[in-house]
Formats: C-alpha cells, sequence, structure tokens
C-alpha cells in the first residue's frame, strides 16, 4: 500500500484515512468524448473553455444532424456521476474540496457545489428529444450509432466503444471545459482513436 498515494486511496478509505479497505486497482478519467467526424464536418475543435463548449453545442444543435449530447436523465446517476462529478472538480478544486467537506469546512449548498448543478441545467437544449426517459444504454447506443457528437463519460467507455464503432467514425476526448483557458496537465488530453 505504501506504492499508493493518499489521493489514490481516498475513494477506497475511511473519510478519516486511517483506514484502507481495498486495493486501489482502478482508476478512470472523467470528459468528454466525441464523434471526430461531427467536429470536422462542422469545423469544430475540442472546447477548452465553457464558452467554447456551449459554442459547440450550439453549432452542433444548429446543424440538426447530432444530437449534441448523448446523457439521459432516467437512471439519475449517469447525470450525477458523468455530469455533476465529470465537470465539479474544476468549481470545488478536486481533492481540496472534497476534504473541506469531509472537515466540515465546506457545504454542499456553498456556492462551489451549486454552480455544477447550474451548469448542468444549462445543458437540457442539448440532450435531446425524450431525454427524460433516456437510459445509460440509450446514452451509449446513440453516441456509438453516430447519432450523437458528444458523450459525457469516462474512460472506461474507452474499451466497449471502440469494437461498437467499429471504422464508423473516429473517437477524440477532452477534459471539462474550465471557466478560463485551461493551463494545466488534464488540459493536454490527446485525442483517442477508435482504431487504437
Amino acid at each position: 500500500m505504501a506504492n499508493f498515494s493518499d489521493v489514490a486511496k481516498s475513494g477506497w478509505s475511511t473519510d478519516d484515512g486511517a483506514k484502507t479497505f481495498c486495493v486501489p486497482m482502478a482508476s478512470v478519467i472523467h470528459g468528454f468524448i466525441y464523434n471526430k467526424t461531427a467536429f470536422e464536418e462542422l469545423g469544430l475543435t475540442p472546447p477548452k473553455t465553457e464558452a467554447e463548449f456551449y459554442a459547440a453545442l450550439d453549432k452542433i444543435k444548429e446543424g440538426g444532424n447530432y444530437i449534441p449530447m448523448a446523457m439521459g436523465t432516467a437512471d439519475q446517476w449517469e447525470a450525477a456521476t458523468m455530469g455533476y462529478q465529470n465537470i465539479g472538480p474544476n468549481y470545488w478544486q478536486g481533492e481540496e474540496g472534497r476534504k473541506a467537506l469531509i472537515a466540515g469546512t465546506a457545504k454542499l449548498t456553498d456556492p462551489q457545489f451549486v454552480a455544477p448543478l447550474e451548469q448542468l441545467a444549462k445543458w437540457k437544449p442539448y440532450l435531446g428529444d425524450g431525454f427524460e426517459a433516456q437510459t445509460y444504454p440509450d446514452s451509449q447506443n446513440l453516441f456509438t450509432l453516430g447519432r450523437a457528437a458528444v458523450y459525457p463519460a469516462g474512460s472506461w467507455e474507452i474499451g466497449p466503444f471502440t469494437p461498437q464503432i467499429g471504422g464508423a467514425f473516429e473517437m477524440g476526448a477532452f477534459p471539462p471545459p474550465s471557466r478560463k483557458r485551461a493551463t494545466n496537465a488534464i488540459s493536454r488530453i490527446t485525442p483517442i482513436s477508435a482504431s487504437a
């Protein structure tokens, strides 16, 4: 266990960090997987800021050939995991915010925890008709069938999506957009290939 950092162990430890109850054998990265073919057709590049993100979604919606973002709310955990927990760390400063909640120096009603919910509300016009009844498998299918241009997700989708997409289009990935141009290491995620 000495080879794992405190951050790696945090999801597998008691809140006070006194006991680690499992070996942290897996980690995932949240972000957005996108259809590179759709982006090329529309002259889009992966967004780095929230303004660029919404501008891209607007252009996809205006184009009319793709659902801008494949995410449903029927299962509820999908919006929580691939929505709130995806973009939220940019607001609450990641591990710093999590520790503040545990320490009681921050509350879920503080602005940095409410702001991601406000952003999720802005996603509604981009989710497609009937998103309230759309399940997680529905969202996966919309993206892998090439009907949606952007899919809020995590790295766990790359393995299953690659054979499902085949050569229909190439996937790319971008990190959760920041309010200002990102300069940290996560902003340098490179596109992924469906053939990789």
